[in-house]
């Protein structure tokens, strides 16, 4: 249907509407949102533990600002991610030292589902300081910059589902050719009920430029929230770098403030 004809058959409706008075009962309740003021707290203070193969780390997180996947959605837009220098260090049980794990200096998206009037384009954009692993409990770190862009729906079960095409380029000393670029894509479905709320998803890249490799991940995340200034949030991630396999699963802490 043509706009001007939709708009001029959607203002008949509403006027023939307007001409039978308020109803007695609704037929359809519509249910309120959630109240933005009672939603969390932007600044994140996130501490927890986890096993890297089978070798232990804490981890601490600091993110100023503002809002991810995994927090709960009450007062925010679903499917709506904005993080700014989300800063994690990790500390090696097995090399007693404490190191700059990542540093999200921007990580974007917005996944809007798509229907039958609606047609939005989901993206993303991150960039910062990222490790890439290898045995041994090394890795290299790198500073990257991943943009994408898709497309999501929304599924009375599944719930929120989303695809995307992605590019990544990564540039450090710690690459022998001192960087590296590649194409590949994204999936994943995110099912919120009440307070706990899953994300499973799967990333895949093939580097051909530079330091060639392939980078697979697969996550499941978890998380539950506690009220405007606590949450917990769980993480399983298998990943496979090259010919080199690594699996990782944490708990995390969140502190909202």
């Amino acid at each position: 249907m043509e706009q001007r004809d939709y708009q001029q058959r959607l203002l008949n409706i509403l006027k023939a509407r307007s001409t039978l008075g308020k109803s007695e009962q609704e037929a359809y309740p519509i249910p309120e949102p959630a109240n933005p003021v009672r939603g969390h707290l932007s600044n994140r203070l996130a501490i927890g533990f986890g096993l890297r193969d089978n070798l232990g780390f804490e981890e601490i997180r600091i993110r100023p600002a503002y809002h991810d996947l995994m927090d709960s959605d009450d007062g925010f837009v679903e499917g709506a991610q904005l993080i700014f220098t989300d800063i994690a260090l990790r500390y090696s049980n097995t090399r007693h030292e404490l190191s700059l794990h990542g540093l999200d200096v921007i990580d974007i998206r917005s996944l809007t589902p798509r229907d039958a009037f609606f047609s939005p384009v989901s993206w993303k954009i991150w960039t910062g300081l990222t490790r890439i692993p290898e045995r041994d409990d090394k890795d290299r770190l790198v500073y990257g910059v991943n943009p994408g862009g898709g497309f999501a729906f929304r599924n009375g079960v599944l719930g929120l589902t989303y695809m995307m095409l992605e590019t990544g380029l990564n540039a450090g000393g710690s690459l022998e050719h001192g960087y590296n670029a590649g194409i590949g894509g994204s999936a994943g479905l995110i099912r919120t009920h009440g307070p706990f709320k899953a994300h499973l998803w799967l990333r895949g890249m093939s580097y051909g430029l530079g330091d060639t490799f392939g980078d697979v991940q697969a996550a499941l995340q978890a998380s539950v929230s506690l009220g405007q200034r606590q949450g917990l949030a769980f993480d399983l991630t298998r990943r496979r770098t090259g010919g080199y396999y690594q699996t990782e699963v944490k708990t995390l802490w969140n502190l909202y403030f």
